[in-house]
């Protein structure tokens, strides 16, 4: 005998019940998360600490410091442990990562067994980083580094990442994080400063990619630090031939019918979360996600912010002083499969 709909529905919820890992999920959790320098290894004490921060004193430059200082962040095993806490309890299912020298570095926050990893070969320790979650992929993830992106920083090319995830269910998903030039936050691309230039060069790589996913059709997300507050840019994209303000030269409906979506718009940080500028603490986010293509109709709102503060539901991780987690909360999606 068949069982009623009625009967069929709850045997259904019984199975569900019973077997968890066999529901296959409807969302999935994307964030981005700037860790501020994560080395491979941590500080053997607070003497070792110390000595780093003197020679940051002494010697801006982070890459002319002894080996261990070459960072602006000098953590010992604790603010690891706080750092693996605030991963566990972000529960993303993708991350996409800035500031990280290596696998291992990663290892120490995330669980290798639950994760894949996959770092950019930038010089230097601020490179490019994916954590993929191994239980969305119905296949390998495939990883591309697009160095024409990082290449107008020469002195310190940062190459963006991509990834591109057979989910489960059926989609494919590409994503690009980025970790673009500092210190041009606010004032127009156009400004003559070294910062400003960079930053401004590196529009184009960028608006190439975007222009080349969107003609895939396929979802597509950009992430990560692009150290710009779209904020507070005013609608202007060129002048005589140069980009003026980044949001509009990227959101220029071009090829025709380009559309994107900025997650970040008209969002304010919380307190905690403010990053550090010449002038100050900013509320205005520099990290963003941008959706386009397919993915516009995936992501059902803005992003969530993920306030250090959540770490005062563990003894340990709470006793670490913000100095040693980031200068840049997480931020996060849901994105539907």
């Amino acid at each position: 005998m068949k069982p009623t709909g009625l009967l069929a529905a709850l045997l259904a919820v019984a199975s569900a019940m019973l077997h968890p890992a066999e529901v296959q999920a409807t969302e999935i959790r994307i964030a981005t998360w700037n860790i501020a320098w994560l080395s491979n290894t941590p500080l053997p004490d607070r003497a070792a600490v110390a000595r780093c921060e003197q020679e940051r004193k002494a010697q801006p430059d982070a890459s002319l410091r002894s080996p261990a200082c070459q960072g602006n962040v000098f953590r010992m095993g604790g603010a690891y442990g706080a750092l693996s806490v605030y991963a566990r309890l972000l529960d993303a299912d993708v991350v996409a990562l800035q500031e990280i020298e290596g696998e291992e570095a990663l290892r120490r926050v995330f669980d290798e067994r639950q994760y894949v990893f996959r770092v950019a070969d930038s010089p230097g320790r601020q490179r490019t980083a994916f954590a993929v979650r191994r239980a969305i992929l119905a296949g390998p993830a495939q990883f591309r580094e697009v160095r024409e992106i990082g290449a107008a920083h020469r002195e310190r090319p940062r190459h963006a990442l991509e990834a591109v995830l057979p989910l489960l269910g059926g989609t494919e998903l590409r994503l690009l994080n980025v970790h673009l030039k500092s210190f041009c936050h606010q004032v127009p691309l156009t400004t003559d400063t070294p910062d400003c230039r960079i930053l401004a060069a590196q529009v184009g790589p960028l608006e190439n990619w975007i222009d080349e996913a969107a003609q895939r059709g396929a979802p597509f997300l950009v992430l990560g630090a692009f150290n710009r507050a779209f904020d507070v840019e005013g609608p202007q994209a060129r002048s005589a031939g140069r980009t003026v303000n980044m949001w509009p030269e990227l959101d220029d409906n071009d090829p025709a019918g380009l559309k994107l979506k900025l997650l970040t718009r008209g969002l304010r940080h919380s307190s905690g979360c403010q990053h550090n500028t010449p002038a100050g603490k900013s509320p205005y986010f520099i990290d963003h996600v941008v959706a386009g293509g397919a993915a516009l109709d995936r992501v059902p709102g803005n992003v969530v912010e993920h306030s250090y503060k959540i770490l005062e539901s563990d003894e340990r991780a709470k006793r670490v002083p913000p100095r040693f987690l980031s200068d840049h909360c997480a931020i996060s999606i849901q994105f539907q499969l």
